[in-house]
Formats: C-alpha cells, structure tokens, sequence
C-alpha cells in the first residue's frame, strides 16, 4: 500500500460526511422529496441557524483564541516556545471540552424549559449545570496544582519537565 495524502484524507472524510448526512436526512424522514415542502425546509433551516448562532460563534472563538495564543507566542519570542505554550495548553483541554460538550447537552433542555416558560425551573436546572461544572474545573484545576510534575511526565514522559510549573497555571486561563 502506498501512503495516501492528508489532502486525500481530509476530502474523503468530507465525502463520507456528506453521504451520512444526506442518508440521514432522506431515509430518517427529515426531508421529504416533494416540491411544496420546500419552504418548510427552508424555514426550519434558518430557525435552526439562528438557534445556533451562539454555539457557533462560541465554537469558533475557541478554536480561535488557543490558536491565536499559539500563532503570537511563536512570532513573538520563537517557535520552540510556541510549540512548549501549545504542549501545555493540551492540559486545560480535558476540561473546556468537557464543559463545551455538557453545554451542548444541557442547551435543548434549558431551552425546553424556556419555551414552555418555566422559568423557575430554568433556573434551579441552570444553577445547578453551572454549579456541577464549576465543581468539576476546580477538582480538576487541584489535580494540576498538586500533581503537576506526574500529569506531565505521564502525558509527556518529562519532555517538558522544565515548564511542567506551568501547568497550573494554564489551567487557571
């Protein structure tokens, strides 16, 4: 077998992608063929983009901040230390994602609830997301704080001892 590009990959992932979705959207009954649904269609389309313009604009402010961080501190001061900035930054990952991945889960349940205009109830379930997650990144932010040096060397194998200071650190930001 010869190696194949990640040009080829990444396209044919693409491909993949949009086969699923489509098979998904026809034979899981979201899409009907007929012509006069096509407004339905569109309709439901934009309600659902401007449902989920604030997961979209978080999403991509994400992405674009630890990216950002990486690309000045490798212009800045040099690319060693952007690469040391990014290795450490993967430690503060586990847990935005864990609380980005919770978010989208508890999204369509506030939202219910919005609708239905418990607003009570919102609440209490909303405080006690936040409460549950804040939980959980302070226990965390206390595993980097206290066993930093072992969470480096067991990820890195003491690659990046000399900065494992750090991670602390990077988990506060």
């Amino acid at each position: 077998l010869r190696p194949v590009s990640i040009t080829a990959v990444f396209f044919f992932f693409c491909a993949a992608s949009f086969v699923g979705a489509a098979l998904m959207l026809v034979f899981g009954g979201l899409v009907e063929t007929k012509a006069s649904n096509f407004f339905d269609l569109r309709e439901q389309f934009f309600s659902q983009i401007h449902y989920g313009k604030p997961l979209f604009i978080a999403a991509f402010l994400y992405t674009a901040g630890s990216q950002f961080q990486v690309f000045v501190t490798g212009s800045l001061v040099s690319v060693a230390s952007a690469g040391i900035w990014r290795a450490l930054q993967n430690f503060a990952l586990p847990i935005m994602q864990v609380v980005t991945a919770v978010s989208v889960l508890i999204l369509p349940v506030l939202s219910t609830e919005f609708g239905r205009g418990d607003f009570p109830s919102m609440r209490r379930k909303g405080f006690l997301f936040m409460s549950v997650l804040t939980l959980m990144a302070v226990l965390y932010e206390i595993v980097l704080l206290f066993g930093y040096e072992r969470v480096e060397f067991l990820l890195y194998g003491g690659k990046f001892a000399a900065y494992s200071w750090l991670i602390p650190v990077v988990g506060v930001l």
